[in-house]
């Protein structure tokens, strides 16, 4: 219980400065490295379901949190508005096509795009380099994953592995999310 009491204090103080993307991506590392430590499998549960009604609160106490959620699931609803940035972030992927505009051709980045040097810039490789240049990008970070895995199994000892499973999957985590 120790882990959980030391990750919920540094959760907890990070959440009170209003983050919510960090605080959750601890956390899901945190349960991701318990498990492949060996950590008994009800505390990892006990930890998911006591978390559960924390986010919700967390989403529900907050407006703004609740409209990215439902922004992301639908930026068609607002696209003027909430849903701009991921409208034309979807725009630029598909104005790419198969084989892309070509390096610094991306029209979306220069007046559409508020922050393509961001989050956003997976689209911008999608228009620039289309569909071939981002299934190269998702095979490099795969690739990555890959090696930082057999880089985990081979350590030498435990906190060897944990601090090296820890980092690949924090930059994992990060890359599916930001390009989602």
């Amino acid at each position: 219980l120790k882990p959980f009491f030391v990750v919920g204090s540094i959760v907890f103080l990070i959440f009170l400065e209003r983050d919510f993307g960090v605080p959750l991506l601890i956390f899901l590392i945190t349960i991701i490295l318990l498990f492949i430590g060996g950590v008994n499998y009800l505390y990892i549960v006990f930890a998911w379901l006591s978390a559960v009604p924390v986010v919700i609160y967390a989403v529900m106490k907050e407006p703004y949190r609740l409209k990215r959620i439902t922004t992301f699931l639908n930026p068609w609803a607002d696209p003027q508005g909430a849903g701009y940035q991921l409208v034309q972030s979807l725009i630029a992927m598909g104005s790419g096509g198969l084989y892309g505009v070509g390096l610094g051709e991306s029209k979306v980045k220069m007046l559409f795009l508020p922050d393509p040097h961001t989050d956003f810039i997976f689209p911008i490789i999608g228009e620039e380099f289309g569909f071939i240049g981002t299934v190269f990008i998702l095979i490099l970070f795969f690739t990555l994953f890959v090696l930082g895995i057999k880089i985990a199994l081979n350590a030498k000892n435990l906190f060897g592995q944990l601090l090296a499973f820890g980092i690949i999957i924090m930059i994992t985590l990060q890359a599916i999310i930001n390009m989602s």
